[in-house]
């Protein structure tokens, strides 16, 4: 029969502690458990959903030298609209808040369409 002591009581304790610390600093994905996971969006991720307007304030990252891991964090210019809407474009893209970023095309320019650009004269401060 072994003999328990209190240091084998103390280290399973810390096995525990060590356990559920490891558990608990793994999970959510979800980003509503996280800040971290929406602190910065991808700029990419603008493409597949609607942008809100802080999201715009703050900017989106792009990979810098081709690391996903680092990231490069980006601003763009931002417009008001005759009609109440939001342009903004960056590098990665344009479009007006509460839609979608549309990608630039390859090679062109990178701003928001020239039409676009015309019906939002007022840059936001």
């Amino acid at each position: 029969m072994t003999r328990r002591t209190s240091a084998d009581a103390k280290v399973r304790w810390c096995i525990a502690a060590l356990f559920l610390s490891v558990l608990t600093s793994c999970g959510a994905d979800d980003p509503d458990d996280s800040g971290a996971l929406d602190a910065e969006p991808t700029c990419a991720q603008w493409t597949q959903r609607p942008v809100t307007d802080a999201e715009v304030r703050n900017g989106c990252s792009v990979p810098t030298s081709g690391d996903v891991v680092a990231y490069e964090q980006m601003g763009g210019a931002v417009y008001e609209c005759g009609d109440g809407r939001v342009l903004f474009w960056n590098d990665a893209g344009w479009g007006y808040v509460g839609e979608p970023m549309t990608e630039h095309a390859v090679g062109g320019e990178k701003v928001a369409r020239q039409s676009d650009r015309e019906a939002c004269p007022t840059a936001r401060e």
